[in-house]
């Protein structure tokens, strides 16, 4: 999985370090409810699924366990650049954000143009 990590709830773009940083941020209940769509930096597809985890620690309430993200490269899906630029372009449009010296850029340089002058999500 190559880095970054592009997220797209409901065509609101984040971008993560990496895949731990993105299962950390997204929440069980919203994969649940298939509101992601993830790709890796080279435009790959990334299935979100969630996974059970027995909690660490003495102070367990309500449960031992605990719901968690997992994300795994969709090794049978076909990497769609346009898809994902197009996500990524009509976020840009929305929030009003024109950045021109980007249309051109092959994919990668894109989205690293993109963290450069965005940064990631936390």
């Amino acid at each position: 999985m190559e880095p970054p990590i592009i997220v797209s709830e409901h065509g609101d773009i984040s971008f993560y370090r990496n895949a731990a940083e993105a299962e950390l941020a997204l929440e069980a209940i919203d994969v649940r409810n298939g509101e992601y769509i993830a790709y890796d930096g080279l435009g790959r597809p990334l299935v979100l699924s969630i996974v059970c985890k027995e909690r660490d620690g003495a102070f367990v309430f309500f449960s031992k366990y605990i719901e968690s993200v997992q994300l795994v490269l969709d090794h049978n899906a076909v990497v769609d650049e346009i898809k994902v630029r197009g996500l990524v372009t009509e976020f840009l449009k929305r929030a009003n954000i024109c950045i021109p010296e980007n249309e051109d850029k092959d994919f990668v340089s894109f989205i690293r143009s993109l963290v450069t002058v965005f940064g990631y999500s936390t």
